[in-house]
């Protein structure tokens, strides 16, 4: 049904630029390659991934304000960091216990990076919506060290491009008329990515069906 689909629509816009939002550029090759196999011609189909279109409507913005975007290992690397500073300064009680394996500062990372992916922000995190209300506090107290660490280097990690690409598609002109965005419509998106992808669509979005996967 998918290829079907994509098929279809590549074929009834043949002029129009089509993106489709895939996982990875990867898939996006193999998408490309099975139409091309089944005699389809996917003219003006662009693959690009979610953070890559983010970065595309982002990109000049980052350079005019010479922003670095965190890779994410980078981000991983500034997490540790923000952990050890607040730890050996004795403002960790619950994490304080805690060793900074990798394992701890992956985990970190992956509460940090989804609770901005949320479109959370330290300022909106309240202690007593925890289950245990220390542990609300000292999440609240890393997330904005880190916010602070990323904007005291002019640094951005993927949350933060997504809210900068939404600024300027807010402030800037209408795309071109003719795009068209197609996307799965199985694939679960966070608050922030959602929103970004659908002020990015502007109206112009398109669900492709998937085919069901049996025996799960």
């Amino acid at each position: 049904r998918l290829l079907s689909s994509l098929s279809e629509i590549c074929a009834a816009r043949p002029l129009a630029k089509k993106y489709l939002i895939v996982p990875s550029f990867q898939i996006g090759r193999q998408l490309g390659d099975a139409l091309a196999a089944g005699g389809s011609s996917w003219v003006n189909l662009h693959c690009l991934t979610l953070p890559s279109l983010a970065e595309q409507a982002a990109g000049p913005e980052l350079a005019s304000r010479g922003t670095r975007v965190l890779s994410g290992a980078d981000v991983q690397s500034l997490v540790d960091q923000v952990f050890r500073q607040l730890k050996d300064a004795g403002r960790l009680d619950y994490f304080g216990l805690i060793e900074g394996t990798a394992g701890t500062i992956e985990a970190l990372q992956r509460a940090i990076i989804t609770l901005r992916l949320a479109g959370l922000k330290s300022a909106d995190l309240r202690p007593a919506s925890f289950i245990n209300e220390k542990k609300g506090r000292e999440v609240g107290l890393l997330l904005h060290s880190y916010e602070r660490a990323l904007e005291a280097a002019n640094l951005e990690d993927l949350p933060g491009i997504y809210h900068l690409a939404l600024q300027v598609l807010a402030a800037g002109q209408p795309d071109e008329a003719e795009e068209t965005y197609l996307a799965f419509q199985q694939r679960p998106l966070a608050a922030l990515e959602r929103r970004f992808w659908e002020t990015a669509a502007r109206g112009r979005l398109v669900l492709l069906p998937q085919d069901p996967v049996f025996g799960l």
